[in-house]
């Protein structure tokens, strides 16, 4: 039985040995806080999560709001962006980094989480095995298997999406407790609080690891399943351990409620709202399953249908041992089998893919739940070198076959760098050798200091495995340019802090980009109004307006804003653009300098915020982005007004990949006045080209994060312009829906001028709070209000409630009575009280749990 004196140190330095790894590691590697042009917050965390760090630190600061802001699109709430990036309690440690060093701070997260991870891991096994660990070679095992756990591939591949390492680190706790309530060892109520952190830190891998807890619990009951008890004992145990495991899970939620109840109120406003149910009825097996063992080797990482789950040779060794190894009982080797089975078909058989995917289709990060099998991994290695009496024979064999194998499945078919093939080939001999030596010396009674010293350099050769793979993996997902992108977060926040010193008003600012782009989370970082937005947690009725009005959906997450229409800005308030090229009808704001090259521009037709306006029938058109904008100033104006209107172009020549020869498009321009022209060539399937307007302007079109609108620079003097269009893979362009139009920049003045001059006399708009003051001169008066309609607002019109209409079936139209209006609307998050009211309720439930078992110093009555 492991000494309790023992259990302490051995946890301690599995923490204590990762962070020393990490360290070194990453400042061997010139890693932040190490180094400065390295970072772990790569991909999305580049583009979105150092931006939504940056939000996280004005709201501990007072700054900005999660119940409602105006940073997140059009306006909305963030609680389902904070529940799912922002939650857990150590990024409360962003307060002590400023907004341009937020790299360090997440470098440094992302270490806390793996040393986590292997305190954990060791917990759970010191807990678990603590019986059977009665030696210095299963201490330092117990060490080996938890670092492991913490540098394992899954860690390293997924630090960008650091909010899920959450779920790494609670879910040896979290089966630890399952583990006890079935021996009947445990309090239930630790279960509840672990599943309540849990959610508490990132809904999304406490969601994982609560399906997979249900199956744990079945594979605990079976592992420690007593024959000798009576079918009646056994059925009155299993329903009093189902029952505490049951609650246990309820209450978690239950304690999680104030901020799980409103995270999926929010959801239900957009499309991972919607569970896809029907993958659970399909049986089929997706994937090569040999990829399983072909991908164990060094460097190597998921890719869809195929899974990397490497977590150190010697724990393969182990799995393989503990299936060969004759002293494990059949029936254990049988139960362990198939939870292994198991944890392989989640990779490849879709019902399961579906569950641990959370009911969604995932596009991206394949097997973002590959820890779970990675655990399973380490537990059946555990159980062989914790739990078991070995021998040489068992590990000898086993790394001889891995090594074997793993070189003939990569013959078979070249799936992984041969050279770290051979690595790993040779690691496991190696490994196995040593591990099977350090038995030898033991079964000999050698030297005591030369068993010891044989144990030691084993445990060090083994979690060096572990480290290797840890730097191959580091380099592939590192962000290489951290010193770059912490030098644009500080231009950034200047021009941003210059323009707000200048102008206090109320109003959006939105950027430009000379080619594609997804830093749509910048307004979120800089505390500002956009129109733009990049979230797992979108708004489809903003994003289907936005769409309509010309800025595009992309996937499930956002709308493509990277050029400015001058129309829909206008019409949404935004009165300054950023822009790295001039905009026709933009003007140059003096006094403030480029900044990531990009200068700013007033834009001298933004609306106010709110806008009076007589109702009127005008239907919306739809016929194109153009024409749709038209209409949405016909409803303010009440009549059919053409600020664009549409020009005469031609198909000059037709585009052939094989020729290599461009579509190309000439376009007759307006031959008087002041003009902002654009065009659109929308396409059925994405044919990834080149847009080129007549040498001046260049994007690419037709692709991920392209945009179909797009702005065409065009001089006073000039009669057509040329566009082509230069594809990679086909022309398959939806050719009706072709259009080239001109905002007609003096008639428009027209009409914004006049709409200005119905702007409220008063008018107050932050964050969850609007103040207006206005008079109706006449009955039938309405207010566009800028501002997207949500269930979260409560609206007073002369202290009474109001029934409100919708501009463009996303922005808020109040209907106004003759005369004096006083407009008072405030946001409430849905969902929140009565998720505050459940949580309070469980806190009740979770003391009443733990007060009954302490008096009756007993199992749980549960």
């Amino acid at each position: 039985m492991i000494d309790r004196k023992k259990k302490l140190p051995i946890i301690l330095i599995s923490g204590l040995l990762t962070l020393l790894i990490l360290i070194i590691s990453m400042s061997v590697n010139g890693y932040i806080p190490f180094g400065n042009n390295k970072s772990l917050a790569s991909m999305d965390a580049n583009i979105q999560y150092i931006d939504l760090y940056a939000y996280l630190k004005d709201v501990i600061l007072g700054k900005n709001n999660f119940s409602y802001t105006f940073s997140n699109v059009l306006g909305g709430s963030s609680f389902a962006i904070f529940s799912y990036y922002l939650s857990s309690p150590i990024n409360l440690l962003v307060i002590f980094f400023s907004k341009d060093n937020l790299r360090t701070f997440f470098d440094i997260a992302v270490v806390i989480k793996m040393v986590l991870a292997a305190l954990s891991c060791s917990y759970f096994f010191a807990e678990t095995f603590k019986e059977k660990i009665n030696s210095n070679l299963k201490y330092a095992m117990t060490i080996v298997l938890s670092v492991s756990y913490a540098l394992c591939q899954y860690n390293i591949a997924q630090s960008s999406n650091i909010m899920w390492l959450d779920g790494v680190y609670m879910l040896p706790l979290m089966l630890l407790f399952i583990h006890k309530i079935v021996i009947g060892e445990s309090k239930g109520w630790k279960l509840a609080i672990v599943v309540g952190y849990m959610i508490i830190a990132n809904w999304y891998s406490a969601g994982i690891n609560c399906i997979f807890s249900g199956f744990w619990f079945i594979f605990e009951y079976a592992r420690n399943y007593q024959k000798k008890d009576a079918a009646k004992d056994q059925l009155v145990n299993l329903l009093k351990n189902g029952l505490s495991y049951v609650f246990a899970m309820v209450l978690g939620i239950m304690l999680s409620a104030f901020l799980f109840i409103p995270t999926v109120k929010a959801l239900q406003g957009s499309s991972r709202g919607d569970l896809k149910w029907d993958k659970l009825f399909d049986n089929t097996i997706t994937g090569d399953i040999k990829t399983v063992l072909q991908n164990y080797v060094y460097g190597a990482t998921s890719a869809e249908n195929s899974v990397a789950l490497f977590c150190g040779c010697i724990v393969a060794i182990g799995v393989i041992a503990f299936f060969l190894n004759k002293k494990i009982k059949v029936s254990v080797k049988a139960k362990c089998g198939l939870l292994l089975l198991f944890a392989i078909l989640s990779m490849y058989w879709k019902p399961l893919i579906s569950a641990f995917s959370m009911f969604q289709d995932v596009n991206g990060y394949w097997y973002r739940y590959s820890y779970l099998a990675i655990f399973v991994l380490i537990y059946i290695a555990g159980e062989y070198f914790l739990g078991s009496e070995y021998g040489m024979v068992p590990t000898s064999v086993s790394a001889i076959l891995l090594s074997v194998m793993i070189v003939l499945l990569n013959h078979a078919k070249h799936a992984q760098p041969i050279r770290e093939v051979y690595a790993t080939a040779l690691m496991f001999l190696v490994t196995g050798f040593a591990f099977g030596l350090v038995i030898f010396i033991k079964s000999k009674n050698i030297n005591i200091r030369f068993y010891q010293s044989s144990i030691l350099l084993m445990a060090f050769l083994c979690i060096g495995d572990s480290v290797y793979n840890s730097v191959l993996l580091m380099d592939k997902y590192a962000e290489h340019d951290s010193y770059l992108r912490s030098k644009e977060a500080k231009e950034a926040s200047k021009q941003i802090s210059m323009i707000q010193s200048r102008d206090r008003g109320v109003y959006r600012i939105t950027q430009t980009y000379a080619g594609i782009n997804a830093n749509y989370d910048e307004a979120f970082a800089h505390n500002y109004w956009s129109l733009a937005g990049y979230t797992s947690s979108p708004n489809d009725m903003q994003r289907g307006f936005l769409d309509k009005a010309g800025y595009n959906i992309m996937g499930p997450n956002f709308c493509v804003v990277n050029t400015s229409m001058l129309g829909i800005d206008s019409f949404l308030g935004t009165k300054y653009v950023l822009s790295s090229y001039p905009i026709n009808g933009l003007k140059r704001v003096k006094g403030i300098g480029e900044y990531n090259g990009r200068k700013t521009y007033l834009n001298p037709y933004a609306l106010p915020m709110a806008v009076q306006y007589k109702d009127n029938n005008v239907a919306y058109n739809l016929a194109n982005h153009f024409e749709y904008q038209n209409s949405l100033y016909s409803k303010l104006i009440g009549k059919k007004v053409s600020v664009y209107q549409p020009l005469n172009f031609s198909l000059v020549q037709e585009g052939d990949i094989k020729q290599k020869k461009p579509m190309i498009y000439k376009v007759s321009l307006p031959k008087n006045g002041k003009y902002a022209v654009y065009g659109m060539i929308p396409w059925n399937t994405w044919v990834n080209a080149e847009l080129n307007v007549d040498d001046k302007y260049k994007i690419p079109y037709s692709s991920w994060l392209s945009p179909v609108v797009f702005h065409m620079p065009t001089n006073d003097n000039e009669e057509t312009a040329n566009v082509s269009l230069a594809a990679k893979t086909s022309y398959d362009i939806k050719r009706d829906g072709v259009a080239f139009y001109a905002l007609d920049l003096k008639e428009f003045a027209k009409i914004t001028s006049k709409l200005k001059t119905r702007e409220p006399k008063f008018m107050q708009i932050k964050n969850g709070n609007v103040k207006i003051r206005t008079t109706a001169k006449e009955k039938g008066e309405s207010l566009y209000l800028s501002v997207p309609c949500d269930k979260g607002w409560t609206i007073k019109l002369n202290g009474k409630d109001v029934q409100t209409q919708m501009i463009g079936d996303c922005l808020y139209s109040i209907p106004l009575r003759k005369g004096k209006n006083n407009l008072s609307m405030h946001y409430r998050v849905p969902g929140f009280f009565k998720g505050l009211v459940a949580t309070l309720i469980g806190i009740i439930l979770l003391g009443i749990w733990i007060t009954v078992c302490k008096c009756f110093k007993a199992r749980e009555i549960f």
